[in-house]
């Protein structure tokens, strides 16, 4: 069954075809994410004088936002509503649901990144960032990806990936 995730980038470059070079030789290079195809469209690359640039940045900041408060509730109905809590927390579907809400707050790009900064490694925009898209906005660029992978068997990478429990894990009262 196909893969397909779509990423919105903010890079920093001279221009159009600077900014499309940096993001695919991120893809090319990043360790944490490896798609068999990427696809960057015309359309979806847009400079920061663009009237579409502010409203497509917030939107995309907004995707991440939305990721990381769903993976808050999924951790509170698992029962961490404290920091404590995470000292019982069990290992697999429960760590990988911490370990994404991690990544999404310390920058690590994944699946999950609707919006990166890859100007500053950043899910988020600093305030300095935003000040230098500001003073130079040509400079800086949303480049829209799609990425699409081939997952073999019945669909393991995507269940993984949305992290769905084994149907063994809830049927299992030994497994917590």
């Amino acid at each position: 069954m196909p893969l397909e995730a779509r990423h919105l980038l903010l890079v920093e470059g001279a221009d159009r075809q600077t900014a499309v070079g940096l993001v695919r030789r991120f893809f090319a290079r990043t360790p944490l994410v490896q798609y068999e195809q990427i696809e960057l469209p015309d359309a979806g690359t847009l400079a920061g004088h663009e009237p579409a640039f502010q409203e497509r940045l917030t939107a995309g900041l907004t995707g991440n936002q939305q990721v990381l408060a769903g993976l808050l509730v999924e951790l509170a109905e698992e029962g961490v509503s404290r920091l404590a809590d995470l000292q019982d927390l069990g290992q697999g579907y429960h760590s990988k649901l911490l370990h994404t809400v991690a990544h999404l707050l310390d920058g690590f790009f994944g699946i999950d990144s609707h919006f990166y900064n890859l100007a500053e490694d950043s899910h988020r925009i600093s305030d300095a960032c935003r000040t230098r898209i500001a003073a130079a906005p040509g400079s800086f660029w949303l480049v829209e990806v799609i990425g699409r992978s081939q997952t073999p068997g019945e669909d393991d990478f995507a269940r993984l990936r949305k992290f769905e429990r084994d149907p063994a894990e809830k049927e299992d009262p030994q497994i917590q």
